[in-house]
């Protein structure tokens, strides 16, 4: 009986906040390509006014660099940063760090198909065992 109410009360749960409030934390490679991503950005804009670009060009890189700085908060900074100058940002290390960020989103993305399947699983038992429950008190209600 009690597995039963928690069943419903976990599938009811389940039913009204969505599965989109479940979301896995970012990994350190995650947090580390958020920050250079924030770092690139900063020297885009840096640059962009150093070589007198337009005022749209220059205000579009601050823009980005913000926006950036939004996915920074939300990820958190990393254990270790890795080094964010211009000269660092280019010599292929940063390309490596997002490469791997890239094969983790998609490998969270595939592994979360795991979720949809338990929540399908959730409600047929659910369904089953509600039946079972309603039906023997309508048993012992017609006895």
């Amino acid at each position: 009986m009690l597995v039963l109410k928690c069943m419903v009360m976990l599938f009811v749960v389940m039913s009204l906040g969505g599965c989109g409030v479940v979301r896995l934390a970012p990994s350190q490679v995650q947090k580390q390509n958020a920050w250079l991503l924030y770092k690139t950005t900063a020297a885009i804009h840096q640059q962009s006014q150093q070589e007198q670009a337009s005022e749209q060009l220059s205000d579009l890189a601050q823009l980005a660099q913000m926006q950036s700085q939004a996915v920074v908060s939300d990820y958190g900074m990393p254990e270790s940063v890795p080094a964010s100058d211009i000269e660092s940002l280019l010599d292929g290390n940063a390309g490596k760090i997002a490469d791997e960020a890239i094969a983790q989103s998609e490998l969270a993305v595939s592994g979360s198909a795991w979720l949809d399947v338990l929540v399908v699983i959730i409600s047929l038992i659910s369904g089953a065992a509600g039946g079972q429950y309603l039906g023997a008190g309508r048993r012992r209600a017609v006895k």
